[in-house]
């Protein structure tokens, strides 16, 4: 009590203080103060710091305000890579923070095996105002991300989804009639915004019981706005205010009213949807079937919305970015264009025959996704974990640093894949590749208790859309000058080019 009464008295004496002082003496303090402030800390992080002899550029090791700017650039994980090709394999990118691309540090930061310590989430994940409760993306207590998980894990199991396969095969048929009416014409059109109607109306029948008829009409529902980019920017400028504690204060005055809003919006659109479904008598399989028998036991209703949210943004926005980036590198790759349409084409003699097992079975069709989630991985960046006091790659690393393995930076680096910017789906088959790759570096949904919970139904997903599109059309890729790594801009998510390109019926 004494302690806490002392703190009180001096809390109440700098109030005096600063009442007391004119507010020109006051900016004056404030204006000197600070400069020694940051001086101080630059001094500490370079010479002192846990992480001090830990290789990386000097800029990093200062403060956050570098790190902030490389996130913000649109070129974040083009910027760690080159820190790696420059420092090897463990880079501090910031005061207190370590980026690694080795396939070790995959299985030391997110697997747990062993007697190690688990590496927890930081607060890049932390709970917002709008949406406040938890959920399966950004709880950090183990013990309760296990318990959400296991909730919703038999939705995704394979006896689910095969169970839901007729649902995503209705939306893929749908995707397939509707780019052949409008993107046979000379303009062509835009596949990356085609792949997300259809995975946002795949995701949504799955989670809500009803799709958002956003490849019927053509057009981004209300929902998944938070995908935009100007969502996008605003999500990656508050998690840098998260480095900065006294520019967090000033977040909700300086962030645009429109985003709020739209945030609102996206929030109020999906409770809506849960409502309805949960007060549905549909006996259908979906997502929420088993849940809603006891979930009220587990989960609280504002819990389930914001997971059936998460839902929506992942398991939309990954597997349309997947496709995006699977149709450009096929289409300049013309040997493995020919290659993938040779095989779905030979395997199947009628459109009715493809499905998720038929599908499951092409091996090149599985090269061609492998290698595409290697060169462009959906979720760009290192997912950050706090050291609790454990070893990675061998070398310990002190408890409450930040530490992640980039998902890019290990995609392409030459001691993980032999010609990495190459696009080479025969690394991927046994026996096809000349040399030796670390396949194991390559790791886009993640690895451990956190790995993605949709891997299943993502694969699916492109299973069906790349066998089905490919053996009723022929694509042809519109802009040539098309460069898809210069032309996406990454944040926590990528923001994609345009796709254009013209479908010629077979």
């Amino acid at each position: 009590m004494a302690t806490l009464h002392r703190f009180e008295g001096a809390a109440l004496l700098v109030q005096q203080v600063v009442k007391d002082v004119p507010a020109w003496k006051l900016c004056a303090y404030v204006t000197l103060l600070f400069p020694l402030y940051a001086i101080t800390m630059g001094i500490y992080n370079l010479f002192f710091h846990p992480l001090r002899n830990f290789p990386g550029p000097k800029k990093a090791a200062l403060s956050n305000i570098w790190y902030s700017y490389i996130w913000l650039s649109g070129r974040y994980p083009h910027i760690i890579h080159a820190l790696h090709e420059k420092y090897g394999s463990v880079v501090r990118v910031a005061p207190n923070q370590l980026s690694y691309n080795t396939s070790s540090s995959w299985k030391d930061i997110y697997t747990n095996y062993g007697n190690r310590q688990t590496f927890r989430k930081n607060s890049l994940y932390d709970r917002d105002k709008l949406d406040p409760v938890t959920n399966i993306s950004r709880e950090p207590d183990p013990v309760k991300h296990n318990q959400i998980k296991r909730l919703f894990s038999n939705a995704f199991s394979m006896k689910s989804l095969t169970e839901q396969e007729p649902i995503v095969q209705e939306y893929v048929d749908l995707l397939v009639s509707q780019i052949g009416k409008h993107g046979t014409g000379e303009d062509g059109l835009d596949m990356t915004k085609w792949y997300n109607y259809c995975t946002f109306d795949i995701i949504g029948d799955l989670a809500f019981g009803e799709g958002f008829d956003a490849t019927k009409e053509g057009k981004t529902p209300p929902l998944p706005t938070s995908n935009s980019p100007t969502s996008v920017y605003a999500i990656s400028f508050i998690n840098v205010t998260g480095r900065f504690p006294w520019l967090s204060k000033f977040v909700p005055s300086i962030t645009p009213a429109e985003i709020v809003e739209r945030r609102q919006r996206h929030i109020n659109y999906g409770r809506d949807k849960v409502n309805r479904r949960v007060k549905s008598d549909n006996k259908r399989k979906d997502f929420l079937t088993n849940v809603l028998e006891n979930y009220r036991d587990q989960i609280s209703d504002a819990e389930l919305y914001s997971n059936a949210q998460v839902f929506i943004v992942a398991g939309s926005e990954t597997s349309a970015t997947t496709l995006s980036g699977l149709t450009y590198y096929i289409l300049r790759n013309p040997r493995t264009y020919q290659r993938l349409v040779s095989e779905i084409t030979s395997s199947f003699t009628s459109y009715s025959e493809i499905n998720s097992v038929t599908a499951g079975r092409l091996e090149y069709v599985g090269a061609v996704i492998n290698e595409t989630l290697r060169m462009y991985p959906p979720v760009p960046i290192g997912l950050p974990r706090l050291s609790p006091g454990e070893t990675v790659d061998g070398q310990f690393i002190p408890k409450g640093a930040l530490v992640s393995t980039s998902p890019w930076a290990s995609g392409h680096c030459s001691k993980n894949f032999h010609d990495p910017w190459t696009f080479k789906p025969e690394r991927w088959l046994d026996g096809e590749c000349e040399e030796k790759d670390i396949r194991e570096a390559s790791q886009p949904f993640s690895l451990g208790p956190r790995g993605c919970l949709g891997r299943n139904l993502a694969l699916m997903e492109l299973r069906l859309i790349i066998c089905k599109m490919l053996f009723t059309y022929h694509l042809e890729l519109l802009d040539t000058k098309l460069d898809w790594e210069r032309d996406s801009t990454a944040y926590i998510l990528w923001v994609k080019p345009d796709l254009r390109v013209r479908l010629h019926r077979r």
